[in-house]
């Protein structure tokens, strides 16, 4: 229940994940990425709904990707986020 409340709240919290554009990046598999857009602010969905984890480099502004349910930070180097997405999980990258 705790997740789907987080869920919910960076719903709210971000105007990316309400209106805007939508520009899917890769849908292969079991994996599907997209960006939401909305004026200046991006959120990066990464879904993986396979039984393997799957690994992927996007590229990415900033010099840190943080998982807006987690927390967790992603480092990124020469501007390349590189992911290790476990299998049936996702992260909303902000």
């Amino acid at each position: 229940l705790r997740y789907y409340r987080r869920l919910g709240a960076l719903r709210r919290a971000r105007l990316s994940l309400q209106q805007g554009s939508i520009t899917y990046l890769c849908a292969e598999g079991g994996l599907l990425v997209f960006d939401r857009e909305w004026q200046q602010e991006h959120t990066l969905c990464v879904l993986n709904a396979g039984s393997e984890p799957r690994e992927l480099t996007l590229p990415w502004a900033e010099q840190i990707a943080t998982d807006g349910l987690s927390g967790q930070q992603f480092f990124v180097r020469d501007a390349l986020l590189h992911l290790c997405v476990p299998p049936v999980s996702g992260l909303m990258l902000i």
